[in-house]
């Protein structure tokens, strides 16, 4: 018997909740399996850092890859990529498909970045 595809949701977690509660919803009603880390199924290996698991959960457990974009830039490491920037390069590399929204307020800024060549964090 095949396994359940298994869907990878990364953005930031605090202002985009209801977002993920209902992407959730919604990837279980199509019977594919979410993969949240803000959900107690994710899984977590205590030994590594939270970058790192997620990162690994991305290699060895998603089958494809949903990114949601919202106002906040989230964690960061010590060269300053977000978490789910590493999150989606990871899941580019690994050659997965990848499905990416950018939420509306987001978008109306498109302008303003493509004229000064940078966006200014708040």
């Amino acid at each position: 018997m095949a396994s359940v595809p298994t869907i990878f949701v990364s953005s930031t977690c605090y202002d985009l909740q209801q977002v993920r509660a209902d992407l959730k919803d919604f990837i279980e009603s199509l019977g594919l399996q979410p993969i949240m880390s803000d959900y107690n199924s994710f899984p977590v290996e205590p030994e590594i850092n939270a970058i790192e698991n997620c990162l690994k959960v991305v290699n060895e457990f998603a089958d494809l890859f949903v990114l949601i974009v919202g106002g906040r830039y989230g964690s960061a490491n010590d060269q300053g990529k977000s978490v789910t920037n590493m999150e989606y390069l990871r899941a580019r590399a690994k050659g997965i498909p990848v499905y990416a929204f950018v939420q509306k307020s987001i978008l109306n800024i498109l302008p303003v970045w493509k004229k000064t060549g940078s966006l200014v964090k708040c």
